[in-house]
């Protein structure tokens, strides 16, 4: 959902990475095909994680479920 996606925003902005990263899995857990949460979510794995492998899959997904690409 969004209010869960906006929140992970919240801990990551707040460097609470751990708390993060749960919120964004639940958030991806309500819609998984939600194309802004893969990206958001990606975004951190890359950036946060280093977990580049791990980004690069999001970004796949993302590209996937976005009904524009």
């Amino acid at each position: 959902s969004l209010v869960l996606l906006e929140y992970a925003c919240l801990l990551e902005a707040s460097e609470k990475y751990d708390e993060a990263e749960e919120y964004y899995l639940k958030s991806l857990l309500e819609d998984p095909n939600h194309s802004n949460a893969l990206t958001v979510y990606a975004d951190f794995l890359a950036t946060v994680r280093k977990e580049y492998t791990e980004a690069e899959k999001m970004y796949q997904c993302a590209i996937k479920a976005d009904k524009f690409n």
